[in-house]
């Protein structure tokens, strides 16, 4: 772990943290040019005022603390633009000021760092900044191509209520194009949903989100947004349920936060399910202005419940699956060898009494043949051994003679 400024060793740890901080921030960037695109060079004072502020309270406390400051360490940066994005582009400067200050000293500081967060920093910031000056955070201004509001703190021009929320109450309806491009009444940063989805794709690839909370709470919006549909039905639903609300963007940028997102994927699921629920039951109960933020501050106090009920649950899970695994190997053991043992018996030969009564008679035939013919040459044999038994007095007798003729 990096200690010190002057100390430019980082473990794999740290370059892991900053590699994925500054991902975050280049894409938060992109979202910050579609705001300047809309709404002019506001957009990036709003930006640039929420990150300084973010740095200096850091740096400040640092100091009074006696806190070396860690060059891994660049959450300032994205947690700025975090809570930037968040808000309108007609915020008074003031505002910003105080939510980055209370962001960086309270949220983050005051608990101990990024280790020990117990809210997304960014999403608590929002959420009280939203209850102290509602007329000034939850009132938008309308975004144009090329627009420039004016860069006076306080805006003179009327705002309203976000598309979000007219959409809502009414059957409000806008152009596809405007929809896709973020074209929309609402907070700067999080009305572009193509690029937002982009982001998305790029950081699950990047491994930099947990996928079960990305895809479980999506899931879960849409299937809500589809079975209670507010003014629109069937695909517009669909669609509807990821541009409004501001839902894609806490749903990437603040619930997937490795900071605070359970570790277990079954965890994940049930983190994503919970935020998409709670905030449609926000959002059409209460008619709440970015109700995701609220309902991600809810589920995140029961994130570590949520991954000791996942591990309770995986082991039981593993066991009832060990056990099926056993099951089902037994199983195939047992018709294997009990199939072997079928077969073996079909392979046995039939009985047929005429079969075996045809080889019977072939096998006596045989056996008669064989018999003659050892008899027919055990009779020649006798006769060849008793000519020759008959043969030899007859030469004893004949030499005999020969020899007493011979004496005389």
């Amino acid at each position: 772990m990096v200690d010190t400024i002057s100390n430019s060793v980082f473990s794999a740890s740290d370059r892991t943290e900053l590699n994925r901080s500054a991902r975050i921030t280049l894409m938060l960037l992109a979202l910050n040019v579609m705001a300047v695109y809309y709404y002019g060079a506001r957009a990036a004072i709003v930006s640039g005022i929420a990150v300084l502020a973010s740095l200096v309270t850091e740096y400040i406390l640092a100091v009074l603390s006696k806190k070396s400051p860690r060059l891994c360490d660049i959450y300032f940066l994205s947690d700025g633009l975090l809570l930037a994005l968040l808000l309108p582009a007609s915020v008074p400067y003031r505002i910003v000021v105080f939510s980055s200050v209370f962001m960086s000293g309270v949220l983050r500081f005051a608990f101990g760092g990024n280790k020990n967060l117990i809210f997304s920093p960014p999403a608590a910031a929002f959420a009280f900044s939203a209850i102290t000056w509602p007329q000034n955070v939850l009132r938008y201004p309308s975004p144009e191509p090329f627009g420039s509001l004016s860069l006076v703190s306080d805006l003179p021009q009327v705002l309203e209520h976000s598309f979000s929320y007219n959409t809502d109450i009414s059957t409000s309806y806008t152009g596809l194009l405007e929809i896709i491009w973020g074209r929309l009444r609402g907070p700067m940063g999080t009305g572009c949903v193509l690029i937002i989805i982009i982001c998305a794709v790029s950081l699950y690839f990047f491994k930099d989100i947990p996928a079960s909370v990305l895809f479980s709470g999506t899931a879960v919006n849409m299937f809500l947004f589809v079975l209670f549909p507010f003014s629109q039905t069937g695909w517009m639903a669909v669609l509807y349920s990821l541009v409004t609300g501001s839902f894609m963007y806490i749903l990437v940028f603040l619930a997937c936060d490795p900071r605070l997102a359970p570790k277990l994927p079954m965890a994940g699921v049930l983190y994503g399910g919970l935020l998409a629920g709670l905030s449609f039951i926000f959002r059409k109960l209460l008619m709440l202005e970015s109700s995701g933020v609220f309902a991600l501050l809810i589920v995140e106090l029961f994130a570590s419940e949520l991954e000791r009920l996942s591990a309770v649950a995986g082991s039981a899970w593993e066991r009832l699956l060990q056990r099926i695994k056993r099951g089902a190997v037994d199983a195939f053991i047992y018709i294997k060898f009990r199939t072997g043992r079928v077969d073996a018996r079909l392979e046995e030969p039939s009985w047929d009494p005429r079969e075996n009564a045809s080889e019977k008679s072939v096998d006596s035939a045989n056996e008669a043949s064989l018999d003659g013919a050892n008899e027919a040459s055990l009779d020649s044999a006798n006769e060849a051994s008793l000519d020759s038994d008959l043969e030899k007095p007859r030469k004893d007798a004949s030499g005999k003679a020969s020899g007493g003729g011979a004496s005389s």
